[in-house]
């Protein structure tokens, strides 16, 4: 998918890409309807390059990930650009404005993938009902799991002069929530 760097930057996408950026950005609407908060991201202008007659270019305001706060949880959702590859999301608890940046990526089962999302004459209805099903889904979705690293480690026995060997797990690693 496409990374926008600057705010109304113009982008051709196919029909696959195009309708996954009004889905996300649907998504994000939803969100802000419930009380949350998005992060925000350059907006970009966005046409279906495989429409058969030129339709009006759109404003989008995430293209193929969203990140947002709703009921001190953070969330992370992508799709890739090949809609058969998986699609990743995350969710964890926001303690003390920060969130683990060890949270592992969780493979959605895309049970909102319709085929009309393939076709350029996809309607707002079916954008709006995709977008639905996946806010539910990251809703309901319990926690992702937190993966450190660890190494194994050589340590002294506390009963005679020998050692024995442990993992030691590095500290989970923290971020700043800064929006």
């Amino acid at each position: 998918m496409a990374i926008v760097t600057k705010d109304g930057e113009r982008l051709y996408l196919r029909t696959w890409e195009y309708n996954a950026a009004r889905i996300i950005t649907e998504l994000a609407n939803i969100v802000n309807n419930n009380g949350g908060r998005v992060k925000p991201t350059h907006k970009a202008i966005i046409s279906d390059r495989n429409a058969e007659k030129e339709n009006e270019p759109i404003t989008v305001t995430h293209t193929s990930y969203i990140s947002f706060i709703l009921d001190e949880t953070h969330y992370y959702y992508q799709v890739d650009s090949n809609p058969f590859f998986e699609f990743y999301y995350n969710k964890t608890p926001i303690k003390n404005g920060k969130r683990s940046k060890d949270a592992g990526l969780e493979a959605d089962k895309k049970e909102w993938l319709y085929d009309c999302f393939f076709m350029s004459n996809c309607g707002q209805p079916d954008i709006i009902e995709a977008a639905n099903l996946i806010f539910n889904m990251l809703c309901n979705a319990p926690m992702s799991k937190i993966i450190r690293d660890g190494r194994k480690q050589r340590v002294p026995n506390t009963y005679n002069n020998g050692y024995h060997m442990e993992i030691v797990y590095r500290p989970e690693r923290m971020e700043t929530v800064d929006f």
